[in-house]
């Protein structure tokens, strides 16, 4: 079952990545750089919540796994899909 939080994770993340990357395309970096950090330690308490919640998992290592995952997925989406608007729009 904890694949599937981890495929809600990954979609929701792909998503903050992509707002953050149309903010720093807008001029704001600072603002984008802001709303993925927030956000990625928001989502990993809506994820442990939500795991504790539906199937039963301790909260604090849900949390744990959801922070650090999210914080090293970050690079890896921004290079998928910032990246390559970057090369054709110069922010």
């Amino acid at each position: 079952m904890i694949i599937i939080l981890d495929f809600i994770f990954v979609i929701h993340l792909t998503f903050m990545v992509i707002a953050a990357g149309i903010e720093i395309i807008n001029g704001h970096i600072l603002d984008g750089m802001k709303t993925v950090g927030k956000g990625v330690v928001s989502l990993a308490f809506f994820m442990a919540a939500l795991g504790h919640f539906l199937f039963g998992y301790p909260v604090k290592i849900l949390f744990q796994r959801y922070l650090a995952e999210g914080y090293k997925l970050i690079p890896l989406l921004y290079k998928e899909y910032i990246s390559p608007i970057f090369d054709v729009i110069k922010p």
